[in-house]
């Protein structure tokens, strides 16, 4: 069942919907917090025109979120949007000034990220304690680390990501996450490029890592394979691995760093 909503009739519908219902969201700005509990599944939010929200919190399995753009207005919330919920996908979506972090996906969740931007986040642009495919996703002005998979259970697996001009690092992992990444640029970013800290594991392939006001690549006490990377004009070294973090692994394979 489709049912068409207005700002002022959002939470009406939200009442009668049912799993498998679509919300079709009419233009307009829709101030209150969206929160899909768990009594929902495979709900679809669309937004027909421009559509404006202020926060998502998702606790519902399933869950699909197309052409919508967020602002938070309060900082009272960790992100902008919050995916507790497993199965959720989010599919050109705009978040814009978040006073968290722009994306947060909780532990033991999978999501599926496709053709969004995240702007100027207060946090983290994207920040993964779950498991998370990342595609053709842009992050940038954020105000520490763009992207970063974070803690035991932290899985990113991410295609064609943008990372650049964030106040911290550009795309990172630690505390056992990893992070896999093919065909992504990191870029202009205040500190690393590509950051590895004690306990993370990256795979980066065919990607471009330049201009970054640090060290492109940084491993810390973990491990990281570099296969067919391009890493240039870092402002300090071009890869680093500290000799004083025990158990640190790198290779680097058909890389040039210039």
């Amino acid at each position: 069942t489709s049912h068409s909503a207005t700002p002022s009739t959002l939470a009406a519908i939200m009442d009668s919907a049912k799993s498998g219902d679509t919300i079709l969201l009419k233009a307009g700005e829709y101030d209150q917090m969206l929160k899909i509990t768990s009594k929902f599944q495979n709900l679809s939010f669309v937004g027909e025109e421009k559509v404006v929200m202020s926060m998502i919190w998702c606790q519902s399995p399933g869950a699909r979120f197309k052409n919508i753009s967020l602002s938070m207005k309060t900082a009272n919330q960790d992100a902008a949007i919050y995916i507790t919920a497993d199965g959720v996908s989010l599919k050109n979506i705009t978040v814009t000034d978040a006073k968290g972090h722009g994306l947060l996906v909780a532990n033991g969740v999978t999501t599926k990220v496709e053709d969004c931007t995240f702007s100027n986040c207060e946090q983290y642009g994207i920040l993964v304690q779950g498991t998370a495919n990342i595609s053709r996703v842009s992050v940038n002005r954020c105000k520490r680390t763009g992207v970063l998979a974070r803690g035991a259970g932290a899985v990113l697996v991410g295609q064609q990501i943008v990372s650049e001009n964030n106040e911290g690092n550009g795309m990172g992992c630690d505390g056992f996450g990893r992070l896999e990444i093919t065909q992504c640029t990191v870029q202009s970013n205040k500190q690393v490029g590509l950051c590895v800290g004690p306990n993370g594991f990256l795979t980066a392939r065919s990607c471009q890592v330049r201009g970054n006001a640090m060290h492109g690549a940084s491993l810390s006490g973990g491990s990281v394979a570099l296969e067919d990377c391009e890493i240039r004009e870092s402002g300090k070294l071009g890869v680093l691995v500290r000799a004083a973090a025990e158990g640190s692994t790198a290779s680097l394979s058909r890389c040039r760093v210039a």
